[in-house]
């Protein structure tokens, strides 16, 4: 694909006269982010591109995962083989989930054992403060399972005095949705517990396509999913300088999925529960972390069984100067699954870093404005495989108060995760055993990125080189690496825009994206376009109205690796969304929302594959009206 600077500019400018808000003031320069150096910083002393979503964003569209919280971003596209519930996978500037790393207040969230990275069909939204999103190598801080970027969620903490909330909603599909927290805080002491139980009757996940036409997916049997998550957070401020917090996490889903047809039935259950510790301390300008962590998941697909179980400790320093600040830290983790295993091989894996980072901003010779530089190295060593430095460099030039030149590149490498490994080595069935689970090698990732900034404007050009990357071989039914360097180039702009004199907020965001491997053949699953669009008007006394859109280009959905004939494609489709909300009172919120309005029928992957034409498409959510009230005190 022609990715044609004059084009794609075209394009964008036209987007943009059309666009309102995805997520408003998602580029405020004053907000502190913690993804980049692992500590709080101001996302202004970041060379990056960085996206962070609020919890008054997530809570005024109305949001209920994970994955449709990012899927209403341009440039993360977001696949499920179905409804809620359904396998879901997140790619970020190309590249697929099981490369991102979800980071839930500072520690890791991946399953070692699935091949989506983290369950990300199963994370609720409703105790979260806010989403950082950090694409690119430039991630690789937080260790081998960020090489593509990272995705860090940070959740509420109770406010000073006692507070609470209760929520619920009911719309079609049979959904409903309960929500309740309770917290207190006072100067010493605070505590959060949050509770979420979601449900639906679903759709069938698996639609007939007859004679060129997809189905309705109401027609057919019903894939339903329930899901009850819990949270807690406690906090004990021990002295001035001093500060304890556990965290507790704990997940229960179940539902259904259809396996290669409309009428066939499968189901599936997920257990995920963490516990986790923090201590913090402050002396003068030294601020000192200490983490640790446990966690586990368990999940059954229709009688084939999963676990993995995952031990985490961590420290970090961090020290500001005059000129910026300097963070130092140390980091182990070890994932284990007893039925990963064969032969002992791929049943556990552990990997420890140490890390170094520096942020400073200085002012060259007859320079009005500062520059500011980040630097970071990371050593990481696992076993079965060898040591690696990770190194990171980012410039940004700021040409005004509001406009900056930025220049980042990266490095980083990504282990084989316990279920490729196992798959690899077990070959998948093959009689033959291979000897050397050495043979499925590392990927490394090259990252750069140049960008240009002014207010909430941004165009940013990424180009990113993998090297053996790790695919999945459908006809052998195994993993293996990908000879030479995968290319996952492309552009993305950003536009918000608050108006006044119009009582509104809007903006737009588009991505171009050409992602190849050395052969030329592209990866599959990754739009060449996409792009959000919406509006917000608060011109109402107590109300909210919100549209947005979603655009996804051309995508085909599988390659053949022996011959690379592709597959159908299933992108060029627009999605429509809405939200209203209305304060009755201080207490009580009305909302509303509304789901793929036009009814598109749109084909997220298809079971058929390299298939021309399939005779069945993964349905993605049918027109859906949701409404719900929400009561504070």
């Amino acid at each position: 694909m022609n990715l044609s600077f004059s084009r794609t500019a075209l394009s964008v400018a036209v987007a943009t006269s059309l666009s309102a808000p995805v997520w408003a003031n998602a580029t405020n320069l004053d907000q502190v982010i913690v993804s980049a150096t692992r500590v709080e910083q101001a996302k202004s002393d970041y060379t990056g591109n960085i996206t962070v979503i609020t919890s008054e964003q997530l809570t005024e569209k109305a949001i209920q995962t994970l994955p449709e919280a990012l899927d209403r971003l341009a440039g993360i596209p977001v696949y499920s083989n179905g409804g809620l519930g359904t396998t879901t996978s997140v790619f970020l500037r190309g590249h697929d989930s099981k490369r991102v790393l979800l980071v839930v207040d500072g520690m890791r969230f991946n399953d070692p054992s699935g091949t989506s990275g983290a369950q990300w069909q199963h994370l609720l939204v409703s105790d979260i403060e806010r989403i950082e999103i950090l694409p690119g190598a430039q991630a690789g801080i937080w260790g081998a399972d960020a090489a593509a970027g990272v995705i860090n969620v940070i959740t509420k903490k109770a406010a000073q005095g006692t507070h609470g909330s209760i929520a619920y909603t009911l719309g079609d599909l049979g959904q409903k949705q309960t929500q309740g927290t309770i917290g207190y805080a006072n100067k010493n002491f605070d505590a959060r517990i949050g509770y979420t139980g979601l449900s639906s009757d679903e759709f069938s996940s698996i639609t007939p396509i007859v004679n060129g036409v997809k189905q309705n997916p109401l027609d057919y049997e019903k894939d339903g999913y329930r899901n009850d998550t819990l949270n807690a957070k406690l906090g004990w401020n021990i002295a001035h300088n001093q500060r304890l917090e556990i965290s507790a996490f704990k997940a229960d889903a179940r539902g259904n999925y259809d396996g290669s047809a409309a009428t066939n039935i499968n189901y599936s259950t997920y257990q995920q529960q963490t516990l986790s510790a923090t201590y913090r301390f402050t002396l003068a300008d030294w601020q000192l972390a200490l983490n640790a962590q446990n966690g586990s998941i368990d999940r059954d697909f229709n009688g084939s069984l999963f676990n993995a179980k995952t031990n985490q400790q961590s420290m970090t320093a961090n020290r500001k100067d005059s000129l910026g600040g300097w963070t130092i830290g140390i980091d182990r983790s070890e994932q284990s699954s007893d039925t990963m295993s064969n032969a002992g091989i791929g049943k556990n894996q552990h990997q420890q870093g140490v890390f170094v980072a520096r942020t400073q901003s200085f002012h060259l010779p007859q320079a009005e404005h500062p520059t500011i530089v980040n630097l970071s190295l990371r050593n990481d060593d696992f076993n079965d495989y060898n040591s690696y430095i990770g190194k990171r460099f980012g410039i940004k030039q700021m040409l005004s108060k509001d406009a900056y030149f930025a220049f980042n590149m990266a490095d980083s490498r990504r282990m084989p995760n316990l279920f490729e490994r196992f798959i690899q080595y077990d070959a998948a069935f093959k009689a033959t055993v291979r000897p050397d689970v050495g043979s499925l090698r590392p990927e490394t990732v090259d990252s750069k990125e140049i960008s240009l900034g002014w207010k909430g404007y941004s165009v940013a050009r990424f180009e990113d080189k993998v090297t053996d990357l790790i695919d999945y071989d459908s006809t052998n039914r195994n993993y293996y690496n990908r000879p030479g360097d995968s290319q996952l180039n492309g552009w993305e702009w950003k536009a918000s825009e608050s108006l006044p004199s119009l009582a509104s907020e809007i903006s737009a965001s588009y991505t171009v994206l050409d992602a190849k491997t050395q052969t030329g053949t592209p990866l599959a699953r990754r739009p060449e376009t996409n792009g959000s669009l919406g509006w917000t008007y608060l011109g109402f006394n107590k109300a909210v109205l919100g549209i947005q859109s979603q655009f996804v280009g051309t995508r085909v959905d599988s390659y053949n690796n022996t011959t690379g004939k592709a597959g159908y494609d299933t992108g060029n489709y627009w999605l429509w969304h809405a939200n209203a909300s209305y304060q009755w009172n201080k207490e009580v919120r009305l909302f509303v929302k509304g789901i793929n309005l036009t009814d598109e029928r749109i084909a997220q992957a298809t079971n058929s594959f390299n298939a021309s034409a399939p005779t069945n498409y993964y349905a993605y959510s049918p027109r859906t009206l949701l409404a719900g009230v929400e009561y504070k005190f």
